[in-house]
């Protein structure tokens, strides 16, 4: 077991770079696009909007897959809902600690889905015409498309393999007398010495780095985690502290145009979905495909993190919802019911005083 274990946490590390380096090419082709649009002024007014358009990914990965499929849940037959339930199944697998849905939950998400039937101001093809891009302008395009399309494709791919390994990390918890959860807050040297019986799960150890931690490297490049009153200590030490205070108007890049007024839902992880009711704003450091159905009942959606082909923007215009990205502090400083305004033409978020 310990060996199949290090064998899946080296595939892992070699999974890692290609993550990270198509996040940085993609973000290089989508931004060199966005500013060859820019500069055509004839188009400043809906400039976000058709920035969608024109770098709407190639092909649909899972997120818009699915919407497809929700906008006709109710002409699906049973046997084709559950076969829809277990392709599907996997979306909130972002890591093993994250379970898979049940058909219950899937069901529930889903049934009442309703699509938005705001038509987009041209299609790609008609603004391909309109606007006169030189064949390296197209070329860029062509490669910006494939890379928003690779990036969501390899997060399906991500939860799949997170969602298949759950089986192992069963296994392991079941080894060290724990259960998945537990697994989820160990580094990898304690798995193995726990595999190895050179010592005992402390119960105590997990329940306290439930309430939070900080991994980090130490001088002898050993990875080590800190959690309970250690936590403000290593705080300090690497200034991760962040400043609350900001002006009435938070300020980010609109993904999706338009504007929208509701009350704030806080989503920080996939516990958090179930409270996003009609006609909220959702509130995330970044959207996940299993958020599809959840955003679908937003007005609005707002993010800390993300550029112009992130998730978050991708599946707004899908959705047709208003979408402002990147804000940074949005999560932090915005509480559940806040009232707030998102003018996403401006890409401006604005609390309003009740």
């Amino acid at each position: 077991m310990r060996k199949i274990y290090l064998d899946y946490q080296e595939k892992n590390l070699k999974y890692a770079p290609f993550i990270w380096i198509q996040f940085i090419i993609n973000d290089f082709f989508a931004n060199y696009v966005a500013e060859i649009i820019r500069s055509r002024s004839v188009y400043n007014k809906d400039v976000s909007e058709i920035t969608g358009i024109i770098l709407a990914p190639y092909k649909k990965a899972s997120p818009a897959k699915l919407i497809k499929i929700a906008n006709s849940w109710k002409k699906l037959s049973a046997v084709e809902k559950e076969k829809v339930y277990k392709k599907f199944q996997w979306l909130p697998c972002m890591d093993i600690h994250n379970k898979p849905l049940t058909k219950e939950e899937f069901f529930s998400y889903i049934k009442d889905f309703k699509s938005s039937t705001k038509k987009d101001v041209l299609s790609y093809g008609q603004l391909m015409k309109k606007i006169r891009f030189t064949e390296k302008e197209k070329n860029a395009i062509n490669i910006a498309k494939r890379l928003a399309y690779l990036k969501d494709l390899k997060d399906d791919f991500r939860r799949q393999g997170t969602f298949y390994a759950r089986s192992l990390f069963s296994q392991i918890a079941e080894r060290i007398g724990g259960s998945i959860d537990d697994v989820s807050y160990l580094l990898q040297e304690e798995i193995e010495e726990l595999l190895n019986g050179n010592k005992k799960l402390s119960k105590a150890m997990v329940c306290e780095r439930k309430d939070g931690f900080v991994i980090y490297y130490n001088s002898a490049d050993k990875i080590r985690c800190q959690s309970g009153n250690n936590i403000k200590t290593m705080i300090k030490k690497f200034d991760l502290s962040v400043e609350k205070e900001f002006a009435q108007e938070i300020k980010g890049k609109p993904a999706f145009c338009g504007k929208a007024k509701g009350k704030v839902a806080v989503v920080k992880s996939v516990s958090d979905l179930g409270k996003v009711k009609k006609g909220d704003i959702l509130v995330s450091i970044t959207t996940h495909p299993d958020y599809v159905l959840a955003m679908q009942k937003a007005k609005a959606i707002v993010t800390d993190e993300g550029g112009i082909t992130c998730h978050a923007a991708i599946v707004s215009r899908e959705l047709k919802k208003p979408c402002i990205v990147g804000t940074k502090i949005a999560t932090k400083v915005l509480k559940d019911g806040d009232s707030m305004e998102v003018n996403a033409d401006r890409g401006v978020v604005r609390i309003i005083k009740t």
